[in-house]
């Protein structure tokens, strides 16, 4: 009854998906965890992307996909978390 009367209205709908995502962090949060698997996690990585600048997770998420694809006994989660903790040392 309610999308009746939007589309006649000619009300534009919401997307829905997207709904958690308001700025860059947030979206860098959930490309973290979609990549690492780990969706439950989203506020674990969410406060990594507030505590640090954007741009040097960035540059750590572009190098462990590199890593990746060259050593696959490196496992990504885990060299992620030591490069962030090397960030907060420095």
């Amino acid at each position: 009854m309610v999308d009746q009367l939007n589309k006649f209205l000619k009300i534009p709908q919401k997307d829905q998906k997207n709904k958690s995502i308001h700025s860059s962090k947030h979206a860098l949060a959930k490309e973290l965890c979609e990549y690492f698997h780990e969706e439950k996690d989203y506020r674990k990585y969410l406060g990594i992307c507030f505590r640090h600048p954007e741009e040097k997770i960035r540059q750590i998420f572009a190098e462990i996909k590199s890593d990746a694809e060259r050593n696959p006994k490196v496992v990504p989660v885990k060299l992620f978390f030591w490069k962030v903790r090397e960030l907060k040392k420095s």
